[in-house]
């Protein structure tokens, strides 16, 4: 006989929140052991309430008492784990659990059929503890919705969680969860695994009526078929509707019950129907009260598996789902009039008097799949409509929340630290990896990248994927604004929420247009910034022509496009001082993944600023000293150890993303700052950390303070003097080392473009189709030597040293990362803000001269004032002064200072 007091264990099945459940089962049935038969009625209660996964025969009295005698040491074990509450080591242990190979389930056989890590990865995922609140929020907003519908959508892209969220919410209320996604969908990294049987079954065709009568007979067949299971699965009844709900998700978990479950609904559907049809005895009415009898004997029987200490006090006892439900949006009954889908809605519908609520999830935000009453006063009344729900997980990573001034810059640029933020998919994945975490970490970008191009192949040309996949590549770092009202733009972002990471924030009630956009995701923005750098070394132009094609198909915002091309040249000059630094190019597969570049890691400001700026302007930008302090160290010096690190940008709604307090923050995640409109001066933000080794905190950091405009004539330099003090970009209490900080103002000045439809016209190719870019030969009056006059002696007020660099133009003249070939293409992009030089007959003079007498917009000339014979002059005709190209550093005190004109090429320091 063993008389080992050890045992031996086997790796937990259960997972620690259904420990709890079951514990809490045990713990209200029996008293504390103190015989032999006391401990082997403990004993048969802990393998009766484990969901059949522990030895059956352990279920019988006899069996326990002789498993007691034979380990003598287990009676003992059993009074340990009572007095602890806790049963989870009994059920470990190796003699109580079945030594067969146990029936793989619906799930284990579909992750079976993959064998890269990265499928295995995620399928890891799937099973790591839930953190957060969000299907309890879900079950409350469920509950306090309206009467009218019992249906209501979920929708958000890839990776976000909302399966997740609703599969958590099975611990709450009983839920019957259905996948229907596409066999061919499930491809690569999808998950969770679709039921085949179920899509195959909802998968017909016929009159709307008979497809009415069909889906409702499905919904009977589910709700008996349930029916017949559940007295069976409790000894007795449990004590809340929360644990049966967890007992039943447990339940369809385990050896392939869901399956079963559903091959039987199908089966006895199918007998069902063909008798049915045999009978030709389909009628909708009698079929919908068929399915409202069965409902509620389901609902009976869930109320007898409770303890009754109280009524059920929710509105919702039963939760349905659909996952993927665009599938059934795709074939419409031969009417033409409704879709499969709308006609499931319907047949839902009969059951609104029920306490049902059945949610359908999807990427999909096309309007016309979202879900609602489809009732005529439904479609009537907006009101009536459930409102579409975009709510999921987000930044919720196991680090955070995080605190200031216990980061260094080379922490925050780690792929585990960066997937602490944004959608949960990421981090999930790397946690649940355990010792194999070093085989997940150098597949996450490269998985990013994928997901964001909905494509496997992924160093590839950007005329090798999607116009859909190179716009979220490029948008995501950039940050597009779209033309939300245009339906061609709306079907646009729809594919890019769809297969391409895009995120929908809202969806307003009349379903008429979304609000959608790439919010903070460092991990996504590093995968972006890696695609981007593919991109451009198999093609320059790459990046240029993405915002040009968008902006010839009328998606972007024109108002917008001056800063939009100020980001894309901050972003390319950053990038290539991170390859510069790196010393490799972004497609030099032969290196280890740690050596490639990464643009997460940051770059030395003086790097960005040679990579930003053409030369020579980018060497005496860093000669150049404060214009407002007496300090005469050079820009080059100051910054010598600083840093930026911004692989995305970051849109504010108020004034406080112009503060230091907001740059630490968005230092933290790579983030520049896009201000909010109206609020100061200023455009963006770019974060720099003053020295490289510093902790990551308010004091250790500045900022590049950027306007952009794109006037087309010479102004006042006043217009573009940017004052720390003026938006309170410090704070006002200092210590004395943080009121030395420097700062960077840069006023890009982008308006050199070509003459349009409000100017004189340029010379062009007669062989060129004139109006498209890279046709019209430029007359520019570029400057052709450097002046820097003498630094004066004026005395200045104490304040943060301002190094002020003011760059006007756009072309390959002032900065670098624009080449020869792209410049009028930056023009074309900067021209469009005059929705008149997008005009068909903007080259003919009399045409224009009766378009403008219109009156599409007013400005001084004749053609708007024609209709005076004698035009005041501050009215007539304005002479327009071109700028010359170049770039301008150090003093301007004067608020009425207008600087000389500057002849030759290069910078001025004009210092007095």
């Amino acid at each position: 006989m063993d008389i080992s007091r050890s045992f031996e264990y086997v790796e937990d099945v259960f997972g620690d929140e259904t420990h709890r459940l079951m514990d809490d089962q045990v713990l209200e049935t029996c008293k504390p052991p103190e015989t032999v038969q006391t401990a082997a009625s403990l004993l048969m209660i802990i393998v009766d309430s484990s969901n059949g996964k522990l030895e059956s025969k352990y279920t019988n009295l006899s069996e326990c008492k002789t498993l007691l005698a034979k380990h003598d040491g287990l009676a003992d074990e059993l009074k340990r784990a009572w007095s602890h509450q806790s049963f989870k080591n009994i059920r470990k242990m190796k003699i109580l659990n079945v030594p067969s190979k146990p029936k793989l389930s619906n799930q284990e056989k579909f992750y079976r059929r993959f064998n890269t890590f990265p499928d295995r990865a995620i399928y890891t995922a799937w099973k790591e503890q839930y953190r957060g609140n969000y299907h309890e929020i879900l079950y409350n907003s469920l509950n306090r919705m309206r009467h009218s519908s019992n249906t209501v959508s979920i929708i958000q892209s890839s990776g976000s969680g909302k399966s997740r969220m609703v599969d958590n919410l099975a611990h709450l209320v009983f839920t019957i969860p259905f996948n229907i996604r596409p066999t061919e969908d499930s491809q690569y990294l999808a998950f969770p695994p679709p039921d085949a049987q179920i899509l195959a079954l909802l998968d017909e065709r016929g009159s709307t009526d008979k497809l009415h009568a069909y889906y409702l007979r499905f919904l009977r067949h589910v709700f008996e078929e349930i029916c017949i299971i559940l007295p069976g699965l409790f000894c007795k009844p449990v004590s809340s509707y929360a644990t049966l709900a967890t007992s039943w998700r447990c339940y369809l978990e385990s050896d392939g019950n869901r399956q079963s479950l559903y091959d039987s609904v199908v089966q006895a559907f199918r007998q069902s129907w063909y008798k049915a049809e045999l009978e030709k005895n389909i009628v909708v009415k009698d079929f919908a009260t068929e399915t409202r009898v069965a409902f509620n004997q389901l609902s009976t029987a869930i109320d007898c598996c409770i303890k009754p200490t109280r009524p059920f006090e929710e509105k919702i006892k039963v939760v349905m789902y659909f996952d993927e439900f665009h599938s059934l949006s795709t074939v419409s009954a031969p009417s033409n009039k409704y879709d499969r889908l709308d006609v499931l809605f319907a047949a839902i519908g009969s059951l609104s008097s029920q306490p049902l609520m059945v949610i359908f999830l999807s990427t999909v935000s096309h309007m016309s799949s979202a879900p609602y009453a489809r009732s005529a006063r439904a479609r009537q009344d907006w009101d009536e409509l459930q409102p579409t729900i975009t709510e999921t997980p987000f930044d919720c990573g196991p680090m955070l929340p995080l605190a200031s001034n216990t980061l260094r810059l080379q922490d925050t640029c780690t792929i585990e630290f960066m997937a602490q933020f944004g959608r949960p998919l990421f981090w999930t994945m790397i946690q649940s990896a355990g010792d194999s975490k070093d085989q997940v970490l150098p597949l996450i970008i490269d998985l990013a990248r994928s997901k964001l191009l909905c494509q496997n192949d992924i160093d590839v040309d950007y005329l090798d994927v999607t116009k859909h996949a190179r716009t979220a590549v490029v948008d995501l770092r950039l940050m597009f604004d779209y033309e939300p009202w245009q339906e061609a733009t709306r079907a646009f972002e729809a594919e890019l929420v769809a297969s391409h990471m895009r995120t929908v924030f809202s969806i307003p009630q009349t379903l008429e247009y979304f609000w959608s956009g790439y919010p903070s995701e460092p991990l996504l923005a590093e995968a972006a910034a890696q695609q981007m750098g593919v991109f451009h070394s198999k093609n320059p132009d790459s990046i240029v022509n993405v915002l040009q094609n968008n902006l010839d198909s009328g998606r972007l915002d024109k108002v917008e496009c001056g800063e939009l091309v100020a980001r894309a040249l901050l972003t390319l000059a950053y990038d290539r001082a991170i390859e510069r630094e790196s010393k490799s190019p972004a497609t030099d597969n032969s290196r280890d993944w740690k050596e490639k570049p990464w643009y997460s890691r940051g770059a030395s400001v003086i790097t960005f600023i040679e990579e930003l700026f053409a030369s020579p302007y980018a060497g005496q930008i860093l000669d150049c000293i404060p214009n407002n302090v007496e300090d005469t160290r050079p820009f080059r010096e100051v910054f010598q150890n600083a840093k930026v690190r911004f692989t995305h940008f970051g849109k504010m709604a108020d004034e406080s993303g112009t503060t230091s307090d907001a740059a630490w923050v968005a230092l933290i995640r790579g983030m520049a700052i896009i201000a909010a409109k109206g609020m100061c001066s200023i455009d963006h933000v770019i974060p720099v950390l003053l020295h490289k080794d510093a902790t990551i905190c308010e004091e250790a950091v500045t900022g590049m303070l950027i306007s952009v405009k794109t006037r087309k004539t010479k102004g006042n330099m006043a217009d573009y003097k940017v004052d720390e003090k003026t938006i309170k970009f410090f704070p006002h209490s200092e210590s004395t080392k943080a009121s030395q900080r420097p700062y960077i103002t840069l006023a890009m000045e982008l308006g050199i473009q070509p003459s349009n439809s409000n100017t004189s016209e340029p010379t062009k190719d007669k062989g060129k189709k004139c109006g498209s870019p890279g046709t019209s030969q430029l007359k520019w009056q570029t400057p052709s030597k450097i002046t820097i006059a003498e630094p004066g002696r004026q005395h200045y007020p104490s304040a943060h040293p301002q190094y002020r660099i003011f760059a006007y133009g756009c072309s390959n003249t002032v900065y670098k990362v624009i080449t020869s070939t792209q410049w009028e293409k930056y023009q074309f992009l900067l021209a469009s803000e005059d929705f008149l030089a997008d005009h068909p007959r903007k080259d003919d003079d009399e045409e224009m001269t009766l378009l403008r007498q219109m009156k599409p917009f007013w400005k001084a000339g004749g053609d708007f004032y024609h209709w005076i014979s004698d035009v005041p002059n501050r009215l007539s005709e304005a002479e327009v002064e071109p700028m010359p190209e170049g770039v301008i550093t150090g003093v301007v005190l004067d608020a009425a200072f207008d600087p000389p004109e500057v002849r030759p090429t290069g910078i001025s320091n004009f210092l007095h």
